[in-house]
């Protein structure tokens, strides 16, 4: 049976992700209203 995760929990691998994702998108976010 794989390990299950929770996404709440800090040593989620899944957590790492959507960090990352998240940065990502607030950074393009930003960028975007900056322009306007």
């Amino acid at each position: 049976m794989p390990p299950s995760y929770n996404v709440y929990e800090d040593r989620c691998p899944a957590r790492q992700v959507l960090d990352r994702l998240a940065d990502k998108w607030a950074l393009l976010i930003l960028a975007r209203l900056q322009n306007e």
